[in-house]
């Protein structure tokens, strides 16, 4: 039996729901609680024509802060776009980041404010395109997960 780690699973939704044509983002986190570092995988879409998805295998870290107080946890990370590179197949091309997400929570981690930008691909010219004060919401948390399993589920 594998041993406990501090480790949370979390899912957040980042943006306002139903709201038609906005951009939103959802992050599938795992927290490291033993080293203050998150990892895990985003997604950033807007339903309009051309449909925009960003996907994005992130990394970051997270830390708690007293500001006037009142603790709060902020989440930083940077997103790199996905793909299978070939076992063998050397070290893999230099890929450059597709996304950058800061949070900004309250301290139980379930609401908050977040700003992200994200690569637009939906044209031959890729530019950066930033979401300010968005709404954030914990949709999903799982503690104490087993390390093993936690990789798995992310």
């Amino acid at each position: 039996m594998a041993t406990q780690k501090p480790i949370i699973h979390a899912k957040y939704f980042i943006g306002v729901k139903n709201l038609a044509g906005g951009v939103s983002l959802t992050a599938d986190l795992v927290i490291h609680l033993d080293d203050n570092s998150v990892t895990g995988y985003s997604q950033v879409t807007q339903a309009t024509h051309p449909m925009l998805d960003v996907k994005s295998r992130i990394s970051g870290e997270f830390s708690r802060v007293d500001i006037k107080d009142e603790n709060i946890v902020i989440i930083t990370a940077t997103g790199y776009p996905y793909f299978n590179w070939p076992p063998g197949f050397g070290p893999g091309p230099a890929v450059q980041p597709n996304l950058r997400l800061k949070m900004i929570l309250d301290k139980s981690a379930q609401v908050g404010v977040a700003t992200f930008s994200y690569l637009d691909n939906r044209s031959e010219v890729y530019k950066w395109e930033t979401q300010k004060d968005v709404p954030v919401h914990l949709e999903k948390v799982a503690q104490q997960l087993e390390q093993e399993e936690a990789v798995n589920q992310a």
